[in-house]
């Protein structure tokens, strides 16, 4: 009995597959499966536009009134503001922007839950590409800004 590598062994048996490729195909067909049968329940989430803007106007005024109402939504302020100064103030910034990258991935999460629920399924390289987008975004919003600053002065 010889040990390739298209043979999975179980308890001493050897078990034949063609390749490690259909090995491969096997267990993402699989899982490829149960990530499209999505509850009705969970797809009506994402379903029309009521429900996906009111949960997008719910996060937006709850994260809204958390940075202007709370101190630890004006610690984010002082960070992004100065650092250095916000830690001399006495705001312990590295235990902060721990939890302010929290509530980022948080929100992120929120975001998937309501892509997967609208598109009704879910891929690992979905928004593989949407780096990109926020870069460029970045970039474009930062000329903007220059050349609209450099205009009211």
């Amino acid at each position: 009995m010889s040990r390739d590598a298209g043979a999975v062994y179980f308890d001493g048996s050897e078990v034949q597959i063609a390749s490690p490729s259909d090995a491969k195909d096997i267990g993402i067909e699989t899982v490829y499966q149960d990530l499209t049968r999505f509850p009705e329940s969970y797809q009506m989430l994402g379903s029309g536009y009521v429900m996906p803007i009111s949960i997008m106007f719910g996060a937006a005024l709850l994260i809204g009134l958390f940075l202007t109402r709370t101190q630890f939504g004006n610690h984010a302020y002082a960070i992004g503001g100065n650092e250095e100064v916000a830690r001399l103030s006495g705001v312990d910034v590295a235990r902060s922007r721990i939890k302010y990258y929290m509530i980022g991935g948080l929100m992120a999460g929120i975001a998937a839950i309501l892509e997967v629920s609208k598109l009704n399924f879910a891929q690992s390289s979905r928004g593989q590409s949407y780096e990109l987008f926020a870069i460029g975004l970045i970039i474009i919003l930062a000329v903007w800004w220059d050349v609209w600053q450099r205009g009211t002065r």
